[in-house]
């Protein structure tokens, strides 16, 4: 049961989707093949090939290794801002009484 307040997050798979398929677009748009990409940051291609189909966790030294192999800074890799918050339930509206 979630306490009053605190805001509920999506899966966190949801978030390695995310952050797999936008890797994945921006080697895309460098035309950069998974083998080279690997190859640069020193992980396998198995490997990135995974965390682009968000299958795999990532860790924050690979995000960085990424990021770096793709001159990019780590934050351009995760989810947009407000990802994932809730809005808070709206007050009932009062009955009026005719």
């Amino acid at each position: 049961m979630q306490s009053p307040g605190r805001q509920r997050r999506p899966p966190e798979s949801d978030y390695r989707l995310l952050v797999g398929k936008r890797v994945r677009e921006l080697r895309e748009e460098q035309q950069r093949s998974q083998i080279s990409m690997a190859d640069d940051v020193d992980m396998s291609p198995r490997h990135l090939g995974g965390i682009e189909r968000g299958q795999a966790n990532i860790t924050l030294d690979l995000l960085v290794r990424i990021a770096d192999g793709l001159g990019l800074r780590p934050a351009d890799l995760l989810p947009p801002r407000g990802y994932g918050e809730v809005s808070p339930p709206s007050a009932p509206r009062p009955r009026h009484r005719c």
